[in-house]
């Protein structure tokens, strides 16, 4: 890598470091490590202390939890929901935000079809976190192999580089596609960080 790349990863590392650390999944491992470990668990005294009586009637209570807004910039939409819900490392999170830097800097169209399809579905996952699981081996094998192409990632499996390179080389143009087809149907698009 250049160092101008190196630089700019090591920015992004400084920066995820920071949103992870305010962010609800942060915030939680912090609260859990400062609990006391003998009143873990559900049957603990402080898991009854101030819980008011739910109604049936009460639907948020069963609601699947919202993490926060994502704090990328708005670069990476799917990667920062697997992110959030544990299945992407941090290291390989920075590279994919440098990616998109990169993608959009260089191919906007792409950012932009991407963007058409991954914020609709991101927002289904969040309100229906039980199908995460069935996109996260997807949304890893472009990951991991954006990371690898970076010099991150090293020794993954044949089968998984495999599945990687077929994501990235077949992903890639449909969302150059979808974004040509979208800038040219709307004249002048201009690319808006959520």
């Amino acid at each position: 890598m250049s160092p101008q790349t190196t630089e700019q990863l090591r920015q992004y590392v400084n920066q995820s470091n920071t949103s992870h650390a305010q962010s609800a999944l942060g915030r939680f491992e912090q609260e859990l490590q400062a609990r006391d470990t003998s009143q873990r668990g559900m049957l603990s005294p402080s898991f009854f202390e101030n819980r008011t009586q739910m109604s049936a009637k009460d639907s948020t209570y069963f609601a699947t939890p919202q993490p926060p807004a994502p704090a990328s910039g708005g670069m990476s939409v799917m990667c920062t929901l697997m992110r959030e819900y544990g299945y992407l490392e941090d290291d390989v999170f920075d590279a994919d935000t440098l990616f998109g830097h990169l993608i959009a800097d260089t191919h906007p169209e792409v950012l932009i079809g991407y963007h058409a399809w991954a914020k609709p579905l991101t927002e289904f996952l969040r309100n229906n976190a039980i199908y995460i699981p069935l996109f996260a081996y997807i949304v890893q094998a472009w990951a991991y192999e954006m990371a690898e192409q970076f010099g991150i990632v090293k020794n993954r499996s044949t089968f998984k580089r495999l599945v990687g390179k077929i994501v990235m080389n077949v992903g890639k143009p449909i969302c150059g596609f979808i974004g040509t087809v979208i800038s040219s149907s709307q004249g002048n698009y201009e690319y808006h960080r959520t």
